[in-house]
Formats: C-alpha cells, sequence, structure tokens
C-alpha cells in the first residue's frame, strides 16, 4: 500500500502547486478525474523538448537499426493493453479486471 499513498502524495503536492486539479468525471459523478491546468499544461510543454533529447540520446542513439525494430514492436505489445480502445483491463466491481476473468469483453 505504500506505493499507492505515494502516488496520491505526489498527485496531492500537484494539486497544492496548482498544477493539476481534480474534477468530477461528466461520465459518472462517483469518479474523479486529475487534469492539468493551464500553468501544468505550460510546465509539461517546456520541459518535453528535454525529454525527448534525453530519451533520444539514451534509448534510441544507443541501438542499431534491428535494435529498434524489437523494441517498437515489443513498446506497442506492452502498450497495447493501455490504449482506451482496448477494454481487457477495464476493472470490474470486486477491483478484478476483465483480463483477470480470463475474459477481454466487458461484464
Amino acid at each position: 500500500m505504500g506505493h499507492v499513498s505515494d502516488r496520491l502524495a505526489i498527485a496531492l503536492d500537484r494539486e497544492r502547486r496548482g498544477i493539476v486539479e481534480r474534477v468530477t468525471n461528466p461520465d459518472d459523478r462517483r469518479v474523479t478525474l486529475v487534469t492539468l491546468t493551464d500553468e501544468g499544461r505550460a510546465l509539461l510543454d517546456a520541459a518535453a523538448p528535454a525529454h525527448v533529447d534525453a530519451v533520444r540520446s539514451l534509448v534510441v542513439d544507443v541501438l542499431d537499426p534491428t535494435e529498434l525494430v524489437a523494441l517498437a514492436a515489443l513498446s506497442r505489445r506492452v502498450a497495447g493493453p493501455l490504449n482506451p480502445a482496448n477494454d481487457s483491463l477495464r476493472p470490474t466491481v470486486d477491483g478484478e479486471t476483465t483480463r483477470d476473468r480470463g475474459t477481454d469483453q466487458p461484464q
């Protein structure tokens, strides 16, 4: 549980700093979403070029073309379930996901 409380503390700190804000999910008022504020978006936009440069120098530039193809394939495989169009990781009422139940179909 330490990991969850650490992430919550980080989110609350960002909220206090005005980087994110809580908003009620318009589709389900029981759910609170965290979104970037204009200030948060500006910080992200300012940090992006340096982040891209760091990833390029630490990951992309050290791999040969064959390794880059393999990395791209593995990345698609890992990121696929995170795609909002893929419902396989949708939480169920009891806290499991549809994948935990052995089905990728909504219940």
